[in-house]
């Protein structure tokens, strides 16, 4: 016999209703035990060895271990206990990348409240980020209940955490938060495939009516649209060409860099800094956006090596430091002093790097930037933060840099090829992150999504107002209360940052919220125009807060 994964210690139970226990592997017709609360119920194990027992409502504070034993003979065969449960309010974190994005990357702007924060009454389970096709699962394949101590709230959804301390600290109320947002995600990947394939046929009457194609469509291999979603639906169900195509994939990307690697002058030469320059550059600067500056690098795909020197007392080198590099373009790795102290693969994540101890020293220090841009010309987002902080000093590294060119590919070199994201496919997270917690009782859910359905803006409304009722209807809650994030300000029209579709989807949105029981919340000014996360959180949670009760 076993306990679905969330069912694990340090849980958090819906308080003030009845919740199910179940499991799995159970002999067929064994009887069922579960104790809590100094109370016992039992059920039986079904012909497949499943079980559901349902257990009564607890007050919000209500501790208790739950023991669960199966019975042959009256003699106990197997027990599972969970430890340290805890009733509160439970509140599900549904979407894309701006609620998944954790703690540790807001820290430019909320680092001395994080350290504050050491509450067992604030608990985060963080559902794997895994896919599945054509089938649902029945649980999870890993995932725990951690406290939102020093130990662990740097992982948590930064959103769910600030939200949840200013419920918690109002209330007295034990939070759970269950997180299963993943970064790119569309809303079709988190709906069922019965649903789309219905709503496919809807959306194609309503796009006909509006003399719209409905015949074919120009989506990528990491979007769909009421066009693809049967052929999709049906192709990714074939999971050997699946990995086969991941693999293939992966290689070339392993490849690409490989011959980046042979092909840049500077790898095992230029890691300290020891090269002439070919011109100076300014951090920060995009140089797509400045293109009688950087027209020499305009086009380039390789690699480009940038430092700089600080000069630090014996004092400001003894010191605990941190170096913040804003967000770069594409992939970074950097040296000080010719050491590693951090690299970072993705154009949206923060480069902030912790400095092992004994890397600084008296004198002249030297930072170097390999710059790798496989996608997008190099350079460095603007309204970021870029400095090098030494104890609670902060020295400014914006402005000039030396840089040289370690490769330039040339225009018959192999394209770098990004991955085929299966999360991202339509019902893929639905299958295998949604629908095995579909037992959890939960209060309300946070829902932050539709950068990525930015391409196919009108038909947000109609998915969405379904979404809702699968959900509510997948956890029994029909007025389950839903606070949603209408999109916020990022990039300017026209520019090559401004993801098309974004003000129409926002007008969706909004035409969405007479949904009763539903509420939308507006952070457009509390966008970023060159961050596509912007690290605000926490003034995004206090907006939620005064605007969502649940």
């Amino acid at each position: 016999m076993k306990l679905p994964k969330i069912l694990s210690d340090r849980c958090v139970l819906q308080r003030d209703c009845s919740n199910i226990i179940w499991g799995f592997d159970a002999t067929a017709g064994a009887r069922i035990t579960v104790e809590l609360c100094d109370k016992t119920y039992e059920g039986t194990a079904d012909d497949n060895g499943n079980f559901e027992i349902t257990v009564d409502g607890q007050k919000a504070n209500t501790t208790s271990d739950i023991t669960v034993c199966e019975y042959a003979n009256d003699e106990i065969v197997s027990s599972c206990t969970i430890k340290d449960v805890i009733w509160g309010d439970v509140i599900l974190l549904a979407g894309q990348s701006n609620m998944e994005l954790p703690v540790e990357r807001t820290l430019d702007f909320s680092e001395d409240y994080v350290k504050t924060i050491n509450n067992t009454n604030i608990r985060h389970f963080e559902v794997p980020k895994e896919s599945m096709f054509g089938k649902t699962s029945e649980d999870l394949n890993g995932g725990e209940w951690q406290y939102a101590n020093q130990e662990h709230v740097y992982s948590f959804s930064a959103l769910g955490l600030y939200y949840a301390m200013l419920y918690n600290s109002d209330h007295d109320i034990p939070v759970g938060l269950i997180q299963t947002a993943v970064g790119g995600a569309h809303i079709e990947s988190i709906m069922n495939e019965e649903l789309l394939l219905k709503m496919s046929d809807k959306l194609q009457m309503m796009a006909k009516s509006r003399g719209e194609n409905t015949e074919s469509c120009d989506c990528g291999k990491n979007s769909s649209c009421r066009v693809c979603y049967a052929s999709k639906l049906t192709a990714d169900k074939d999971l050997e060409n699946n990995a086969a195509i991941s693999a293939r994939e992966v290689k070339a990307q392993e490849d690409w860099y490989k011959m980046v690697d042979e092909l840049d002058a500077g790898v095992g030469a230029w890691e300290n800094g020891a090269f002439t320059p070919d011109r100076t550059i300014n951090i920060p600067d995009l140089w797509e956006e400045k293109y009688k500056l950087y027209h020499d690098l305009i086009g380039l795909r390789g690699s480009v090596w940038i430092t700089k020197t600080v000069n630090l007392t014996k004092e400001q080198a003894s010191r605990p430091a941190k170096l913040s590099l804003g967000v770069t373009v594409d992939v970074d790795f950097t040296y000080i002093n010719g050491v590693l102290v951090g690299r970072t693969y993705c154009r949206y994540d923060h480069s902030r790097y912790a400095v092992p101890e004994g890397v600084l020293k008296e004198g002249s220090n030297t930072i170097t930037i390999r710059l790798i841009s496989n996608i997008k010309d190099g350079g460095f987002l603007p309204q970021q933060p870029y400095y090098l902080r030494v104890g609670e000093e902060i020295i400014n590294l914006e402005g000039a840099w030396d840089l040289k060119v370690g490769c330039r590919l040339s225009g018959d070199a192999p394209k770098f090829e990004d991955l085929t994201f299966y999360f991202w496919r339509p019902s893929a997270m639905y299958n295998q992150m949604i629908y095995p917690i579909r037992r959890m009782r939960v209060k309300a859910m946070m829902f932050y999504q539709g950068e990525s359905n930015g391409s196919h803006p009108w038909e947000y409304e109609y998915l969405f107002r379904e979404f809702i009722d699968m959900m509510r209807d997948l956890f029994h809650n029909s007025n389950m209360p839903v606070m949603y994030i209408q999109l916020p300000y990022w990039g300017q029209e026209g520019d090559t940052r401004h993801y098309p579709g974004w003000n129409a989807l926002r007008d969706a949105q909004k035409r969405a919220s007479d949904i009763p029981g539903v509420t939308m919340v507006d952070i457009y000014d509390l966008g970023c125009e060159y961050d596509l996360h912007p690290q605000n959180k926490q003034l995004v949670a206090e907006r939620v807060y005064d605007q969502w009760r649940i």
